[in-house]
């Protein structure tokens, strides 16, 4: 049995391209601290080997979540382009909700979140997906992240469901990367 994961010891990425966009992330907040990154301020040259899995949203007045950009994998993987739509037409028939309300609680209490879930009956098995928030000069927020979608045989997926905790999401400051606490659907639990 796989040794369970301490969130506290750091933000437990597994994938190239999530390792790279956390890699990105830290130089952005580096130079942006204490405020947020601005969305200009992130270079797509400096995800160039990941842009495949890079997505991009913005939240509208509303709190609505619009898409703003999908790499190829991103794309493939929801069977249908996103780029324009509103997260409801991507994510149908109100499953669009918790990831909407994940979304804009991460822009709102800047909020880096990391998690490795279960996708039973999709072309992949599982779903590593780590995402942050950005702004814009005048304050729009965005999220980005990486989603990097995998399949998996018996064996590799019950080692990440017991070590990785399958399917929870974590949450870690955006600037400091200081563990927050665990995602429960649309709650944060600080004791996760």
């Amino acid at each position: 049995m796989a040794e369970k994961f301490d969130p506290r010891s750091g933000v437990p990425v597994s994938t190239d391209a999530a390792k790279l966009f956390l890699t990105v992330w830290r130089d952005l907040t580096r130079r942006s601290a204490p405020d947020l990154p601005l969305k200009s301020d992130l270079d797509p040259a400096a995800l160039t080997a990941a842009l495949s899995h890079f997505w991009l949203y913005r939240q509208m007045p509303d709190r609505t979540i619009l898409c703003h950009f999908t790499g190829e994998d991103v794309t493939s993987a929801w069977g249908a382009p996103t780029r324009g739509k509103p997260l409801s037409q991507i994510i149908r028939n109100g499953m669009h909700k918790p990831v909407e309300a994940r979304f804009n609680l991460a822009m709102e209490r800047r909020l880096l979140v990391h998690g490795i879930n279960h996708t039973p009956g999709a072309e992949h098995s599982y779903a590593e997906r780590i995402y942050g928030p950005l702004r814009d000069e005048d304050g729009t927020l965005y999220v980005a992240g990486i989603s990097v979608y995998r399949s998996a045989g018996p064996e590799l997926l019950e080692n990440a469901l017991q070590s990785l905790e399958m399917d929870a999401l974590r949450a870690y400051d955006a600037l400091t990367l200081d563990y927050i606490g665990t995602f429960h659907g649309t709650d944060l639990d600080p004791q996760g």
